[in-house]
């Protein structure tokens, strides 16, 4: 019997050396920035084919329970990765999907 296919990812890199991204967030919101940064790649990594879907309220409530973060601080790191190109924008704009 073979494996099944892998829809999502049980792991990925956290480097030592953080992007510019990273760093604009944590300026701006310092520890609750980093925190909402990496809780949305843990997010993203876990949702299959790393399509996470905030089209329904319900979706949308699943979401703020898993951040577990500021929702300013959360809606502005998605802001800021939008802008930098690290959140597919066609998706987001016409999905409400984070890919």
């Amino acid at each position: 019997m073979s494996r099944p296919e892998s829809k999502n990812v049980f792991y990925f890199p956290h480097y030592v050396k953080s992007n510019r991204e990273l760093e604009l967030i944590e300026y701006k919101h310092g520890s609750e920035g980093y925190k909402s940064y990496y809780k949305l790649l843990e997010m993203v990594a876990d949702a299959d084919y790393h399509r996470l879907s905030l089209k329904t309220q319900d979706d949308k409530d699943m979401f703020e329970l898993g951040m577990k973060c500021e929702k300013k601080v959360v809606d502005d790191v998605i802001r800021i990765l939008l802008n930098r190109g690290r959140i597919d924008k066609e998706s987001w704009e016409n999905e409400e999907i984070i890919w």
